[in-house]
């Protein structure tokens, strides 16, 4: 089983994280040829031309929500989903802004940072989508939780932590901040191993890629 990706895509690390809480180490894997993703060699794989994407001996499947849903299911191990119909109803929830608003955003905020994509104004476009997302999700969560929904990690996590490991990395935690249950929410999750690895990673792969992507537009 391999998932190609990236380390600095919070869908990609979506996909880890999952892995990871049910007790697998699944392998990172570069789009061929040589990382890029919009190339004819990957397109074959995934004609969406998007990572992450897994291949399991042969079956092979786009997009994080789906691959998330489905290592759940086939990893050994108790589902991430809550057993409380209500309970999973919120974490489903949760998971559906990060797709909806809160990803989108970030996707603006990347796009800008990495490829100069957006005009001058998408990161605080993205910003804007963010906040809403956060917003609707902290309205909706119980501010005493541990994580997301409940006080075990799960879907909703694995989706909203690297959408925050995204916005740390770039200082724009003020939509975190705006609500005290999710600044303590995410002070406590990125102090955990998960988090902290998270963030580890994501950051790393990020400085690296941006600095590939300055010498690129200076010409060398």
């Amino acid at each position: 089983m391999k998932l190609y990706g990236v380390l600095f895509s919070p869908y990609a690390q979506r996909c880890l994280m999952v892995a990871r809480a049910k007790g697998c180490e699944l392998a990172l894997v570069s789009p061929p040829p040589d990382g890029n993703w919009r190339s004819p060699e990957y397109r074959a794989i995934n004609p969406l031309a998007r990572v992450p994407c897994l291949d399991d001996d042969g079956f092979v499947l786009p997009e994080s929500g789906p691959i998330a849903d489905y290592l759940d299911r086939v990893l050994p191990g108790p589902s991430l989903w809550p057993a409380d119909p209500r309970a999973h109803a919120r974490a489903a929830f949760a998971a559906r802004m990060v797709d909806m608003e809160i990803g989108p955003g970030v996707t603006m905020i990347l796009g800008h940072a990495l490829f100069g994509f957006g005009g001058d104004d998408a990161p605080a476009r993205g910003v804007k989508r963010v906040a809403k997302g956060l917003a609707a999700i902290a309205h909706f969560r119980d501010g005493a939780a541990s994580w997301v929904q409940g006080d075990r990690f799960g879907h909703a996590d694995a989706a909203l932590l690297p959408m925050l490991a995204i916005c740390d990395y770039f200082s724009l935690d003020a939509a975190i901040a705006a609500d005290p249950g999710l600044a303590t929410y995410w002070g406590r999750a990125r102090s955990t191993e998960q988090g902290t690895r998270l963030i580890a990673e994501t950051h790393a792969a990020l400085t690296a890629f941006l600095a590939l992507a300055s010498r690129d537009r200076i010409g060398q």
